[in-house]
C-alpha cells in the first residue's frame, strides 16, 4: 500500500478496489505464503496471466472474426487458479522446490554445522530422580523488570523430579512470567535458575528445552498445518531421538495421550481439547526433566478437565517427571498438586499444600479484597 501511494502519488480508499486486493490473495495462496521464492513466483504467474486475459475480457478481432466479450475472466481464472492451488498443493507450488538464486545462496552462505550440543549439556547434567534434592528445577531471588515495571521480585521456589507443583494468583500476578524466565524466553534482571544444580541464566529458550525442560502455552501453539503426529515427531528430531524407529515413537507418545486415532490429522483441525493433549504430547517428545503447564485446562468442559487430570497423573506415575502446573481451576490444582505457591503482583505470598494455601488471609485477599477467612477463593471461579 505505501509503494503504490508513492507511486501515483495520492492515496484514496477507491484506489484499493476488489480485484487488486483479490490479485493480491491470490499471488499469496498459488505461490505460497511460508515462502520467499513463492512469493517471487506467485506474483509473476499471477501478473502475467492478468495482463494476458484482462485485454480479451471485451472481446478481440481476429482475421475479421470478432470473439464474444467475457467480462469477469480474469476473476474465474484467478479463482480457479486458487481452487487448483488449494486442492493439489495447499501450501503453495512453490513449497518444497528451490529457485536457482535459493539453490545459489543455500551453497555459498555458511551453515552452522548440525551438533550434538542439546544433547552434550542434557548427559552432562546428572539425571534427577524422585526425592533428589540435588535434581531440582529451582530459583533464587529471581526478578525481572520491564521498563521499569517489576514483573517479578525475590521469587524462589524448587520442584523435585517426582513431584506436581501448583502456579496460581490473580491475573497479571506474573505467572507465565515466571515460566518465560525458566525457559529462556526472558531473561532475569537478577537472582538465578537452577536446573539440577547446573545455572541455566543465558542459555538459549531450544538448548534449555534439549537440556530437559518442556513447557505448553497458555495460547496453544501447535504447527497449525501439520499433522498430529509430525507435530510430535518435529520436537521428537530436536531432541535428538534416532531416525530409526522415531516415528514408532511418537506413535507411543499419541497412544499415551489417547490421540493416536488423531495422528494423521491437521493439528489445526483437532478439538481445543484434543489441542492441550497434543501439546502437552509434544513436550514430552523432548523427554524432559521436568514439564511446565501453562494453564492446560483453560476453555476445557468439565469431562475434558477430569481427562486432563489422568493424563498429568499418568505422566507423572510412568515418567517421574517434575510438573508446574499454572492454573486457575482450584479443584484441579487441589486434585492434582503436591505443593502449591501463589503470586501476587509478582511476588511470592504463600506456599504450602493446596488446603493451606487456600485458607491463607493473604491469598484470599489477593483474590477477593479481603482477609474474611468466611470466603474463600475456592468459591470464586477465577481463583
Amino acid at each position: 500500500g505505501a509503494m503504490f501511494a508513492h507511486i501515483i502519488g495520492a492515496f484514496q480508499p477507491h484506489d484499493f478496489y476488489l480485484t487488486l486486493t483479490f490479485e493480491l490473495i491470490a499471488m499469496l495462496v498459488v505461490g505460497g505464503r511460508r515462502s520467499i521464492s513463492g512469493a517471487v513466483v506467485g506474483t509473476l504467474l499471477i501478473s502475467t496471466l492478468v495482463e494476458v486475459v484482462r485485454p480479451l475480457e471485451p472481446g478481440i478481432t481476429i482475421g475479421g472474426f470478432k470473439t464474444p466479450a467475457i467480462w469477469g475472466a480474469t476473476q474465474i481464472l484467478l479463482s480457479a487458479m486458487i481452487l487448483f492451488a488449494m486442492y493439489k498443493r495447499p501450501a503453495g507450488i512453490m513449497s518444497g522446490n528451490e529457485l536457482p538464486v535459493d539453490w545459489l545462496l543455500n551453497r555459498l552462505l555458511p551453515k552452522r554445522a548440525p551438533t550434538d550440543e542439546g544433547i552434550a549439556v542434557r548427559d552432562a547434567i546428572e539425571p534427577p530422580t524422585a526425592g533428589d534434592r540435588t535434581g531440582l528445577l529451582a530459583t533464587h531471588h529471581l526478578g525481572i523488570e520491564f521498563g521499569g515495571v517489576r514483573a517479578l521480585n525475590d521469587v524462589t521456589i524448587a520442584i523435585q523430579p517426582g513431584k506436581i507443583v501448583g502456579l496460581i494468583g490473580p491475573n497479571g500476578a506474573g505467572k507465565t512470567t515466571l515460566i518465560n524466565n525458566l525457559t529462556g524466553i526472558h531473561k532475569p534482571t537478577h537472582g538465578g535458575v537452577q536446573l539440577g544444580g547446573v545455572s541455566i541464566i543465558g542459555w538459549s529458550a531450544d538448548r534449555i528445552a534439549r537440556s530437559g525442560l518442556a513447557r505448553t502455552f497458555q495460547n496453544i501453539r501447535l504447527f497449525g498445518e501439520m499433522t498430529a503426529i509430525e507435530n510430535v515427531l518435529a520436537a521428537a528430531t530436536a531432541r535428538g531421538q534416532r531416525l530409526a524407529g522415531i516415528e514408532d515413537y511418537a506413535q507411543h507418545l499419541l497412544l499415551q495421550l489417547d490421540l493416536l486415532w488423531l495422528a494423521d490429522r491437521r493439528a489445526d483441525t483437532l478439538s481445543y481439547g484434543d489441542q492441550r493433549r497434543l501439546e502437552i504430547a509434544r513436550a514430552l517428545a523432548l523427554e524432559p526433566r521436568f514439564l511446565l503447564l501453562d494453564e492446560p485446562a483453560a476453555g476445557m468442559n468439565p469431562k475434558e478437565s477430569a481427562a486432563l487430570i489422568e493424563v498429568i497423573l499418568a505422566v507423572r506415575r510412568t515418567r517421574g517427571v517434575g510438573i508446574l502446573i499454572v492454573e486457575h481451576d482450584l479443584h484441579l490444582i487441589m486434585r492434582l498438586c503436591d505443593e502449591v505457591f501463589v503470586l501476587n503482583k509478582g511476588e511470592l505470598i504463600a506456599t504450602g499444600s493446596a488446603a493451606q494455601v487456600q485458607n491463607d488471609p493473604l491469598v484470599i485477599e489477593a483474590y477477593l479484597g479481603t482477609r474474611d477467612p468466611a470466603i474463600r477463593p475456592g468459591a470464586h471461579q477465577g481463583a
